[in-house]
């Protein structure tokens, strides 16, 4: 990130897509990841790459002048549509359906997400900020609990030892379906830990 003339935008490098299968993208509200997120995440899906959206609230509080049960359907609606626009298939699109304006980080929300992450596999995950300034001014509270949920939830995914029962549930959703110890694509996963 490195400028010669403080007056340049600074941009991030490329991300390298080696060996990259499955993106994870965490937001706290619909149309949080389309500011700034979409194109890339567009580039991603024609390049072959599964993206799948993690939305934590459906939106409803997002709209002062329409009432949350009628904005609510109205903002997932959107997300499913712009999610298809840039090659996010209906399925991979996913809402925790926590209050809009009210998600606070902790344990419960870190579970939550890191439920998601075991679940996808990503290789890659996109989070939103957790600062409490952004470039436009104070950045939202929900935005910043799922900024510092997600990357603690990352790391929770990836402990055999936190969240055991998850891993319960979902050995137990496995042999129900018949892919023990496989991963989403038929495959044994090099990811999946269990011994034996």
């Amino acid at each position: 990130m490195e400028t010669t003339n403080p007056a340049e935008p600074r941009t991030l490098p490329a991300l390298d897509l080696g060996g990259v299968e499955r993106i994870l993208v965490v937001v706290a509200h619909p149309d949080d990841a389309e500011y700034g997120t979409s194109c890339a995440v567009a580039s991603w899906t024609t390049a072959g790459l599964e993206v799948t959206y993690l939305l934590l609230t459906r939106g409803e509080a997002g709209i002062r002048d329409l009432p949350p049960e009628e904005c609510g359907p109205l903002r997932t609606q959107e997300q499913i549509n712009g999610c298809a626009a840039v090659g996010v298939a209906a399925e991979n699109v996913r809402f925790l359906g926590l209050p809009d304006g009210e998600v606070t980080g902790g344990l419960a929300l870190r579970r939550e997400i890191a439920r998601v992450i075991r679940q996808v596999r990503p290789d890659v995950v996109v989070v939103s900020s957790w600062e409490l300034e952004s470039p436009w001014g104070l950045n939202h509270s929900d935005h910043r609990a799922c900024g510092v949920a997600t990357v603690d939830a990352i790391r929770d995914a990836d402990n055999p030892w936190v969240f055991r029962d998850l891993a319960e549930q979902e050995e137990a959703r496995a042999v129900e379906g018949g892919a023990a110890a496989r991963g989403r694509r038929g495959r044994p996963d090099p990811r999946d830990r269990r011994d034996g």
